[in-house]
């Protein structure tokens, strides 16, 4: 059995000098004579099927998120997908800037310095849904009594595909 993390899986994991090297060369390049250079990454790397990011042109997202990493991958990501994205730290900034920001959805963390649920009062006025993201466990009552508020809940960490694929379920749920 192989064991990551404390997940036990009946199968092993293949990769690397799991005696089907010659075949991933082949599959890669078709010629399973070829010679190779470099670590072999490439020819792994070839197998992995690219991501397609949806199209978030001209979509006004509003994030918040108060860690500034994580807030500057989230809207390099959603940008990479054509997003406007307006960002804030905290759920008051975000109503702050929420005129402003004219956003057709909301993606926002849930654990902020000062209380999500804030945002809800102006989402439902508005008719924003919104996306929510967190890196704890067990949603709270609150987060699960407002389901026409909070459409849909990620768990981090989020791939970026999974993040502007989820962005666009949410918008499409809306229409």
């Amino acid at each position: 059995m192989d064991s990551y993390s404390g997940y036990s899986r009946p199968y092993p994991v293949p990769g690397p000098g799991d005696g089907h090297d010659e075949q991933r060369s082949e599959i890669a390049s078709g010629d399973p004579q070829e010679e190779r250079s470099g670590d072999g990454l490439a020819e792994e790397r070839s197998l992995i099927a690219s991501p397609t990011f949806p199209d978030l042109s001209g979509v006004r997202i509003l994030l918040i998120e108060d860690h500034d990493d994580t807030r500057e991958a989230y809207a390099a990501v959603l940008g990479h997908c054509g997003a406007a994205v307006t960002e804030a730290a905290s759920a008051t900034e975000a109503l702050e800037r929420f005129d402003g920001a004219a956003p057709a959805v909301v993606v926002t963390d849930l654990a902020l310095p000062d209380d999500v649920m804030l945002l809800v009062p102006t989402l439902r006025e508005r008719g924003v849904p919104a996306l929510a993201v967190t890196a704890s466990g067990p949603l709270s009552r609150r987060v699960r009594a407002v389901p026409d508020t909070f459409r849909l809940v990620l768990f981090k960490p989020i791939p970026p595909v999974e993040l502007c694929a989820a962005v666009e379920k949410v918008l499409n749920g809306r229409r």
